[in-house]
């Protein structure tokens, strides 16, 4: 069919180029990792106890064998990727020039449906108090002039109509005021969120502060051992060069 002789993905390309290039660094990272036929039993032989000095000299000097493959493995990485690194700063320096300069002009006209959205939400929200407040006025006045039971539940429901319009205004999101859709279909709102600022760190309640890690442990390597509400222990493990 059309297109059955298509080369493969590049990455495809590139992987199975690599196996071939660094295939000595594989097969010693295989014997490491599973061993080497009688030769070594790799990591797959390493004793989960270590029992005697014999043993963690073996151990010690396999963990050199498998830093300096993984070092050796690491810079061919590093040789490896600058081309492909280089290509893609090449790729994002001609498309960022661009993106940049969309991204500025999308936030210009943000900014300034922002602005709009924000005083069309003000005049709805004014116009439904304004509402609220008509039918107040409306059911005082009925109430004030009642003199039949018909008049006086007229009065009563322009009242709840006045709560309604009250509760109705009290609920009302930023994106139920201020809401237009264009022909071409795409819906402006009004996005609402919140932040906050630390005005008097003193009052803020204890439950809500982070220790800063960075700072204690700078403390903690210039000697300091005792820090009110914090334990601090010393641990251990080996470490081979």
């Amino acid at each position: 069919a059309i297109g059955h002789n298509e080369p493969p993905p590049i990455t495809a390309q590139i992987q199975t180029h690599l196996a071939e290039k660094h295939k000595d660094f594989v097969a010693r990272a295989e014997a490491l990792l599973h061993g080497d036929g009688d030769k070594t039993h790799g990591f797959d032989g390493v004793p989960i106890e270590i029992d005697g000095d014999a043993i963690a000299k073996r151990v010690s000097d396999f963990i050199v064998q498998l830093n300096e493959c993984h070092k050796n493995g690491n810079a061919q990485r590093e040789f490896e990727k600058a081309p492909h690194l280089e290509g893609e700063r090449a790729v994002d320096g001609f498309f960022n020039k661009h993106l940049k300069l969309l991204d500025h002009a999308k936030r210009q006209c943000n900014g300034r449906l922002t602005i709009y959205l924000r005083q069309k939400a003000a005049i709805e929200k004014e116009a439904q108090e304004a509402e609220e407040r008509r039918l107040r006025e409306e059911a005082e006045a009925l109430a004030k002039a009642a003199t039949t039971t018909v008049q006086l539940e007229k009065a009563i429901a322009y009242e709840q109509a006045a709560d309604h319009q009250k509760a109705q205004t009290a609920a009302a999101k930023p994106a139920d005021l201020a809401r237009t859709r264009s022909e071409a279909g795409s819906l402006a709102t009004l996005r609402r969120w919140w932040e906050f600022e630390v005005t008097d760190i003193a009052k803020v309640p204890e439950a809500y502060k982070v220790v800063n890690k960075k700072l204690v442990d700078g403390l903690i390597d210039k000697g300091e051992r005792d820090i009110p509400g914090l334990r601090i222990y010393e641990r251990q493990e080996a470490m081979v060069r």
